[in-house]
């Protein structure tokens, strides 16, 4: 019994540890951009549609990605 409710102790730990892991990162990212094309040149050479879709890039996969210049690349 006492093994059991260990168990059950430490998988609800890891359960609740993932969970505030992932919440600030969906919170924290764009999850809706506007269809108008504004391009924006990204630190990393890739013209993206607008702003808000690098910004929704930096957030997911690049926290050093920025806007070198508004337009293409």
């Amino acid at each position: 019994m006492l093994r059991s409710a260990a168990a059950l102790a430490a998988a609800l730990c890891l359960g609740a540890t993932a969970a505030k892991r992932q919440a600030p990162l969906e919170a924290s990212c764009p999850r809706y951009c506007t269809t108008q094309f504004a391009p924006a040149c990204g630190s990393d050479g890739q013209t993206y549609s607008s702003r808000c879709l690098l910004n929704t890039a930096r957030c997911q996969r690049d926290a050093s990605l920025v806007v070198v210049r508004e337009g293409r690349c």
